[in-house]
């Protein structure tokens, strides 16, 4: 190899390694959010024994039928 090829080795190297430690530090802070999402969800409040409920005073009642018979009609 002469000093040519091996500057040009040093450089993709360096840029390999620069790269590497890029993803590296962006996989870190991906952690570090996931795991600070997760300890704020499980330190906050939360509620127990809650009973859901709903209604309506009056019946829906569904039906085939159309105001315009002819409608709808083949």
């Amino acid at each position: 190899m002469n000093t040519a090829e091996q500057g040009n080795n040093a450089k993709q190297l360096k840029g390999r390694f620069t790269v590497a430690v890029l993803v590296f530090f962006i996989a870190l802070l991906a952690a570090m959010a996931a795991t600070y999402a997760w300890y704020v969800y499980n330190t906050g409040r939360h509620t127990a024994k809650v009973r859901m409920a709903a209604g309506t005073g009056i019946n829906l009642q569904i039906s085939n039928k159309y105001d315009d018979e002819t409608a709808y009609k083949v």
